[in-house]
């Protein structure tokens, strides 16, 4: 059985550079090497969908939008989420080019 690889990102200070208020270059070559490396990339964020911003040389593969924000979408990530922690979680660093 093969393991799904994920990374999640947030949007402001980790994805963009906020003094240039876009993504820098050196981000977006690391986000397209984790796909060339079958990573799935998604975005986790406390924005609403309408301001998550696109970019235009990744496309992300999923969107995790008001983020542990008061909603019906995350209280029901929540319950899911605390229902699972008792899985054993492990967190390897493979080699890749």
């Amino acid at each position: 059985m093969s393991k799904v690889k994920i990374a999640f990102f947030d949007i402001d200070s980790t994805l963009i550079d906020m003094e240039r208020e876009t993504m820098t270059e050196q981000m977006e070559e690391t986000l397209l090497r984790l796909q060339k490396n079958n990573i799935i990339i998604c975005i986790a964020t406390g924005r609403p969908p309408k301001s998550v911003p696109q970019f235009s040389r990744v496309q992300f593969d999923a969107f995790l939008t008001n983020n542990r924000q008061k909603s019906p979408i995350s209280a029901t990530i929540s319950r899911w989420w605390d229902e699972c922690s008792h899985f054993p979680l492990s967190f390897t660093q493979d080699k890749h080019d």
